[in-house]
């Protein structure tokens, strides 16, 4: 529950997705990967997308950094996230 003058999660969450993942340098080449996807899945409601989608649209995000966001270092990176708390969903 919130108390008055306090801001909710989704509220905040909201906020990221409609303002902040607008602005341009909200993912950028200086990031870290797993931040970039951090901030992607903020950014998309937190909606799942395949490894494929999620590696063309940090690559559009990030610039030139196609090889840390190919299909083949995408998952490992993500199956070794222990501070973000990525996971796999089963379609």
């Amino acid at each position: 529950m919130v108390g008055e003058g306090e801001v909710s999660p989704s509220d905040i969450l909201a906020n990221i997705k409609n303002c902040c993942s607008q602005a341009t340098n909200f993912i950028s080449g200086e990031l870290p990967i797993l931040e970039s996807v951090f901030r992607f899945f903020l950014g998309n409601g937190n909606e799942p997308v395949d490894v494929e989608e999620l590696g063309k649209r940090l690559s559009e995000w990030r610039g030139r950094d196609t090889y840390r966001t190919s299909d083949e270092i995408l998952p490992h990176l993500l199956n070794s996230d222990q501070y973000y708390g990525l996971r796999q969903v089963q379609t």
